[in-house]
């Protein structure tokens, strides 16, 4: 199981982007709880995002959850994301933050245990 999970998320990367290695700030992947979170400078925006994925949150698909401005903040928000999403206590929800392209999205909030259309 560990070396699928871990190459469908690589795959992924490697899909959206090839340079994700050059990118990357942090990186999480546990294949027993399914969490991934990811920090990484964004490829369509200025700045760096932290992206979670877990099955008690929007179906264990992404969600951007917080954006930087700095390198120096992105490590820090990785380290207290990584921090929440391994406590025994999971938030009760994430709020997708994204803005890609500059485009106001809805900030959709995805609450823990909620299936998600």
């Amino acid at each position: 199981m560990d070396g699928i999970f871990s190459g469908i998320l690589s795959t992924m990367d490697e899909m959206m982007n090839p340079a994700y290695e050059l990118r990357r700030i942090g990186r999480h992947e546990d294949s027993e709880t399914k969490l991934f979170v990811s920090t990484v400078k964004s490829h369509d925006l200025p700045g760096y995002e932290t992206a979670v994925a877990h099955p008690d949150y929007n179906n264990g698909k992404i969600v951007i959850v917080e954006e930087y401005e700095t390198k120096q903040q992105a490590k820090e928000g990785h380290e207290r994301w990584l921090a929440k999403m391994t406590s025994p206590e999971l938030p009760e929800y994430l709020q997708d933050v994204s803005s890609s392209f500059g485009e106001f999205r809805d900030h959709t909030v995805y609450k823990r245990g909620e299936k998600n259309g």
